[in-house]
């Protein structure tokens, strides 16, 4: 016989005069029924029915006289979960401070059983670092807005986990921008590989292996320079050729490719030497370019078009709370 494991009550969420008690794993949670059923159809349903009877000569779990209802559910996003129901400042609309991985364990719970409103919150978080938008992605690209959500920068797992978690709960329109946001990256690839399920690691490859297709042929641009009623004597040549060879040596030391160039337009502005000629003629290129990328985006991930993306989206997401 196995030892029995160390019920642990989860004491912020342990309701002395509630009669539901859960159990995730090892925690136990004490908790208002009538409230959780008010939040959530499934235990609406649940409690409605009474519990199946335990097998014949196993007494029914029970503590403090009540009787224990086990979640499927692991005791962390359990807790969060039930956080976000019974406590109105834990999970607060964006832009409130929260962290990364609370908003996946919440969403996935409030999906599961069906909790429309925090749903769509936890969405609205996520969607603050995976944006449909080209312009609002190149903000968050480029680290030129504060981002509420706390996570670790540069840590593959969190676009990896938000790419899992949006394809669970049916969020497919976070699913470009996220994974943009993994494959760009060669090493964060190589450190995840051995944690990806295999068509994952097909999805990923091919669409890295397109990005540095897009990467090359956006950096061809550059040989149309300079133009043909150029006046900078010369001045724009040579500061195409340090652009090309700033582009290619930090593509080559990070192994990176990254279409959508953030830094593009540092590169050929004005202040670069670039004539008034030459200038805006790249970055009207340069921006067609990255439009028509972007627009393509989702199809590289399988995935509908950004049009039926953000219909599915507006669908889920009108009347957010």
């Amino acid at each position: 016989m196995s030892a029995q494991p160390e019920l642990k009550r989860v004491e912020d969420l342990w309701f002395s005069d509630a009669t539901l008690i859960l159990r995730a794993q090892n925690s136990l949670f004490r908790v208002h029924s009538g409230i959780l059923a008010a939040r959530s159809s499934v235990f609406r349903d649940m409690i409605a029915f009474p519990q199946p009877p335990q097998a014949e000569g196993r007494p029914i779990d029970t503590v403090d006289g009540h009787p224990v209802v086990l979640l499927h559910d692991s005791a962390t996003e359990a807790e969060v979960f039930l956080r976000a129901i019974f406590d109105s400042g834990f999970f607060e609309r964006p832009p409130a401070p929260v962290d990364f991985y609370a908003v996946i364990g919440v969403m996935r719970l409030l999906h599961k059983y069906d909790v429309p409103y925090l749903f769509r919150r936890a969405l609205s978080h996520l969607d603050s670092m995976y944006p449909s938008e080209l312009d609002a992605f190149m903000e968050v690209h480029n680290e030129e807005v504060d981002q509420h959500v706390e996570f670790e920068d540069n840590d593959p797992i969190v676009p990896l986990t938000a790419l899992r978690a949006a394809a669970e709960v049916g969020a497919t329109w976070l699913i470009p921008a996220a994974g943009y946001r993994f494959a760009y990256s060669r090493e964060g690839l190589d450190s995840t590989m051995n944690q990806l399920q295999i068509h994952e690691l097909k999805t990923y490859l091919m669409a890295y292996a397109e990005f540095v297709r897009a990467t090359a042929t956006i950096q061809q641009l550059l040989r149309n320079l300079p133009l043909p009623m150029c006046d900078s004597g010369g001045l724009c040549l040579i500061s195409v050729s340090k652009a090309h060879d700033i582009l290619e040596s930090w593509r080559r030391a990070r192994q990176d490719c990254d279409p959508l160039m953030p830094f593009i337009f540092d590169l050929l502005g004005s202040r670069t030497g670039l004539c008034m000629f030459c200038s805006p003629f790249a970055l009207g290129q340069f921006k067609v370019a990255r439009q028509i990328f972007w627009d393509n985006l989702p199809l590289l991930f399988g995935l509908p078009g950004w049009e039926d993306l953000k219909k599915m989206k507006k669908e889920v997401m009108d009347g957010v709370t």
